[in-house]
């Protein structure tokens, strides 16, 4: 049965009078008006920071490697500068602090000694025997640097070790079982044995307990009652002095009683070229060996830390969006579509007049 309206006398009737679609509102597509400026925010959001994408747990994670990285870069430059302690490290001709070599380094500059600093890593080809090499207190010596200083000593170089680290090196090229103690301090220190490896020096000050014990054929210089502070001997063609406190050369002993003097000594004749060995307190000469270590873990902490940034701004991105939205039909295709499924299922049609309520706008 159709049940229709009185007042339906067309086909028009059955429907109201939709337009056709372009007197539609169309919805204008994203990005073509801002509007309220919200989907223009929206993008410039998504393009320029990825950070309120991010989980309460990427956040924190991402907080705290910034942080121990950028810790890291300031301890690691602070290290660089310094050395580890105040005004570079301990027995280093590039120390200015009290603990450096700084001033025996100009010492003999000015005494008219050409002095080298030796960043790179010690080899016969660096060690002419013509000069005197000084390893001071070595934090680091590679066995290949260790074989370098025998060969040089052997080969008529003349070898100035000092400081508790310099044992094994000594009793390498001595022969010896020589070993390094700490005794006590001692005010002054007498020289035993005035020869051209002390000078005019005749008596040291600042000496901090360092003492050489089991010296065997080594000629025992300076001293005291303790033992023996300076050693020497004939090594091959070359010539070692070894000194167990290097506090009567540092900076802030180098004025004390005959200790320069003692100094200019241990440089050999002069104008002998003198060589600081600095490989061995964490100096190289260039490329990536001379980067230290802890700046290479925070560049590793870095790369990581661009790795998850990467990554998170990723999570932003799904696919590419397309050119234009893809609107539903036409409202008059769309209820013509439903009045005819609706006719082919037998249902009962009522014809709405356009302002009965219900009627589609």
């Amino acid at each position: 049965m159709s049940a229709t309206t009185e007042d339906a006398g067309s086909a028009d009737a059955v429907a109201p009078d939709l337009g056709t679609e372009s007197s539609l509102p169309v919805p204008e597509h994203e990005g073509d008006h801002d509007g309220d400026g919200t989907r223009g925010r929206l993008s410039v959001h998504r393009a320029a920071s990825w950070w309120d994408a991010l989980g309460r747990g990427q956040k924190v994670a991402l907080v705290v490697l910034a942080l121990i990285v950028g810790l890291n870069l300031v301890l690691a430059s602070l290290k660089m500068i310094t050395g580890g302690e105040p005004g570079g490290p301990v027995s280093s001709s590039f120390s200015t602090g009290g603990t450096g070599l700084e001033g025996y380094a100009d010492l003999l500059r000015e005494a008219g000694h050409p002095v080298t600093r030796l960043r790179s890593k010690t080899a016969t080809s660096n060690l002419p025997t013509d000069a005197t090499v000084v390893v001071a207190d070595p934090q680091k010596l590679t066995q290949s640097e260790g074989l370098a200083l025998l060969r040089f000593v052997q080969g008529g170089g003349r070898l100035v070790v000092t400081g508790r680290a310099g044992a094994t090196l000594v009793a390498a090229a001595t022969g010896t079982s020589i070993e390094h103690h700490g005794m006590e301090r001692s005010d002054r220190v007498p020289v035993w044995v005035p020869t051209h490896d002390t000078g005019a020096a005749r008596e040291l000050a600042g000496d901090r307990g360092g003492r050489w014990v089991d010296v065997g054929r080594l000629l025992p210089l300076a001293g005291d009652d303790q033992g023996p502070s300076i050693v020497a001997a004939d090594v091959g063609e070359g010539h070692l002095v070894a000194v167990a406190d290097t506090a009567m050369l540092q900076n802030s002993q180098l004025g004390q009683a005959d200790n320069a003097a003692l100094g200019l000594a241990l440089a050999g004749s002069p104008k002998r070229p003198v060589i600081f060995v600095e490989s061995v307190h964490g100096y190289a000469a260039a490329g990536l060996k001379s980067v230290p270590s802890s700046w290479k873990w925070a560049a590793l902490g870095l790369a990581v830390a661009l790795a998850i940034g990467l990554w998170s701004f990723g999570t932003r991105f799904g696919p590419p969006e397309p050119q234009q939205r893809d609107f539903p039909p036409p409202r008059r295709d769309h209820v013509e579509a439903v009045a005819a499924a609706l006719d082919q299922a037998g249902a009962d049609t009522v014809a709405l007049d356009h302002d009965s309520p219900g009627a589609p706008p």
